[in-house]
């Protein structure tokens, strides 16, 4: 007999008598479908309780008054998407009352096709091949739940993360302006000073940028889900790039008191999309910054010849192995804590980037040790045929 790699393929052969069942099998094996004989109705049962399986093959002497009971138990209780095909083997001769009282329990039970023996090999395999196809359609049907579940799970949880993270700076920006209002009501206008301007303004834009942020990773999301985000690419200074960047973070930086080194190899050009490959770089030190508050971010870029390495290093609190490659998906954080803000869309966009200029993004972490995040882009196009095309659209 061959042994189940799947058992939702795998047909189960009850046939007590002789070597009716390994005969079955031998049919069966000829066309191609995997079967496996089982010693008893007691030990179908455990099995069918156990895993589900593609088909069941059971010869009507095999269901004994005392164990009839369980097993239809078992068949009656399978979940709402299932319903085995069960091919009832039927003897020869005239029933009696008695095997016809059990055979009407039985066949009202579950998915249950009555076969006449003698019959021809072709006509049990003909059943059999048909009983499969029917049986994949639920395991199809099963999966579509499954994912429509999910789906919906994974929306409604991205509706509350994202209702929760726009809120927050619009809530910010409806405070001061109610402030500014009533301090006009009242004629003060000590709120006009130099220094409270300057407040006012910085916060304002920081909340804008937030919002900003927020949104385009929603629409980057759509565009990369759609096959709709395109990649540019022209001749770009990375080194420029990178210093510019980091020159626009020092306010961030100084804010929370982290230390910035820095180690950049100058005038490392490739052939990158610019403004998407700045989009990655921001990603990652946001996350370092939002990670390792109060302490030293790394940044490093290494020309590797044919390659270019960016490398981000925090201290922050490190990343467990078992979700280092879960933060690189859709509405995921590098850690589960509920006083980061973020929609989870970063990494999972920057690796769509990445990965679109032919290059790799990856971490290595350790909890309470921090982590580096690599990037290593090529530095020519991943398809020289686009040299007169320089759009390339980025498939999900």
């Amino acid at each position: 007999m061959s042994s189940a790699k799947n058992s939702e393929e795998l047909v189960l052969i009850l046939a007590p008598v002789g070597q009716d069942g390994l005969l079955i099998a031998q049919v069966l094996e000829s066309v191609n479908i995997r079967a496996e004989v089982v010693v008893g109705l007691d030990h179908l049962t455990e099995k069918v309780n156990q895993e589900p399986h593609g088909a069941l093959i059971i010869a009507e002497e095999a269901l004994s008054p005392s164990l009839i009971s369980a097993f239809v138990n078992t068949i009656s209780a399978q979940e709402t998407w299932s319903d085995v095909p069960i091919i009832l083997m039927t003897g020869n001769g005239e029933a009696s009352k008695s095997s016809l009282q059990m055979l009407h329990l039985f066949t009202a039970s579950g998915n249950v096709t009555l076969l006449e023996r003698p019959c021809r090999a072709v006509t049990l395999t003909s059943i059999l091949q048909a009983a499969l196809r029917a049986r994949k359609r639920q395991y199809e049907v099963r999966r579509l739940i499954l994912e429509l579940a999910a789906s919906v799970q994974q929306r409604d949880e991205f509706m509350s993360i994202a209702s929760h993270e726009l809120k927050t700076p619009l809530t910010s920006l409806k405070l001061q302006t109610q402030l500014a209002e009533r301090a006009i009501r009242r004629g003060d206008t000590s709120y006009q000073s130099a220094e409270k301007l300057k407040k006012l303004i910085l916060n304002t834009g920081h909340q804008l940028d937030r919002l900003t942020r927020l949104v385009e990773d929603m629409l980057d999301m759509s565009r990369i889900n759609t096959g709709m985000l395109s990649i540019t690419q022209d001749q770009t200074n990375l080194s420029q790039m990178l210093v510019e960047i980091i020159d626009r973070f020092t306010p961030q930086f100084n804010e929370a008191e982290c230390e910035i080194r820095i180690h950049i190899q100058p005038n490392i050009w490739g052939e990158w999309d610019g403004y998407r490959i700045e989009q990655v770089i921001t990603n990652l030190i946001t996350n370092a910054l939002k990670y390792s508050a109060g302490k030293p971010v790394e940044i490093s870029l290494q020309d590797g010849g044919a390659t270019a390495s960016l490398m981000v290093r925090d201290e922050g609190p490190g990343i467990a192995v078992e979700d280092q490659a879960r933060i690189f998906e859709r509405f995921e954080r590098a850690v589960r804590a509920s006083n980061i803000s973020g929609l989870g869309l970063g990494l999972y966009i920057s690796r769509q980037i990445v990965e679109s200029h032919g290059g790799t993004i990856q971490v290595e972490s350790k909890l309470g040790a921090g982590s580096s995040f690599k990037v290593v882009l090529p530095k020519l196009r991943l398809n020289q045929s686009l040299a007169d095309d320089k759009v390339v659209r980025l498939r999900p």
